[in-house]
């Protein structure tokens, strides 16, 4: 993955979110109790990126994003988004698209 790759990132339409206290968590849903194990708990970060994910994103525009939330230097955004979308898309709680 690279910031300057022209894969964009969205959502999974079959997870739904919860809050659970001050944590958002991320369900899917779907027809096979396997799913369960890709059950998703986010951290304040993550849960920013997951907002921003309603719509398809790059990871660039998604360091632009960190960066002006939690004033970052682009590198360090990137350092912490790139395993953090890896890891979503592991778990098939967000897709690439086109």
């Amino acid at each position: 993955m690279n910031e300057h790759a022209p894969q964009r990132f969205v959502r999974d339409p079959a997870i739904v979110t919860r809050s659970i206290g001050s944590e958002t968590v991320l369900v899917p849903v779907r027809p096979n109790t396997a799913a369960l194990n890709a059950i998703f708990a986010l951290n304040e970060t993550a849960a920013l990126v997951w907002q921003a994910l309603a719509t398809p994103q790059s990871l660039a525009e998604l360091i632009d994003l960190v960066c002006a939330e939690y004033d970052v230097e682009p590198r360090a955004a990137q350092a912490d988004l790139i395993p953090l979308l890896e890891s979503m898309l592991e778990a098939a709680v967000i897709q690439e698209v086109a």
